[in-house]
């Protein structure tokens, strides 16, 4: 039975994508994500699920990767592993507001490339710009991993940390 599916890179990325799915159901039926082991092991998925067979499993693939620190690179990846399969005129930079592509009898597929599509980051940049500006939590979240006093974490994972605390209160 042909499906739409939404590939991520890891455990993180499946369980906020999940939430925002469950809290959008009526708009999001029938979207299965399966997570990969980063960004290789999704754009590996992309290339056995694209060529055309004839069980056609799924109807529509959703790509949620993190750009970190070279979008372009990280496109084109993507797009490279696109032509060899068929599909054609894409565009040189990810659309603003998503890229959707489609071939004859292939299925269709979407990427977004965290946090905007147009910028380095991951996820918990774009977690970061949905927490409302009132949202208290954000802000003791942010006193108290700065008031840690041994950082378990790399500079560049600050976000992340910084997420996590958040989502876990």
């Amino acid at each position: 039975m042909a499906r739409s599916v939404l590939c991520v890179e890891g455990r993180g990325d499946e369980v906020v994508l999940q939430s925002l799915i469950e809290h959008y159901q009526p708009v999001l039926p029938d979207v299965t994500i399966e997570r990969r082991d980063g960004k290789d092991g999704v754009l590996k998925t992309l290339r056995a699920q694209l060529p055309i067979r004839d069980d056609k499993q799924y109807t529509a693939i959703g790509i949620i990767i993190d750009a970190d620190d070279d979008l372009a690179n990280t496109w084109t990846r993507c797009c490279d592993t696109l032509r060899r399969n068929g599909y054609d005129a894409l565009p040189g930079t990810p659309d603003p507001i998503g890229t959707i592509l489609s071939a004859s009898e292939r299925p269709t597929v979407g990427f977004w490339l965290m946090p905007d599509n147009q910028n380095i980051g991951a996820l918990e940049q774009f977690i970061g710009a949905l927490v409302p500006n009132e949202d208290i939590l954000w802000g003791h979240a942010a006193t108290t991993l700065d008031a840690l006093p041994e950082k378990r974490f790399a500079p560049k994972d600050r976000q992340k940390a910084h997420v996590h605390i958040w989502l876990a209160w």
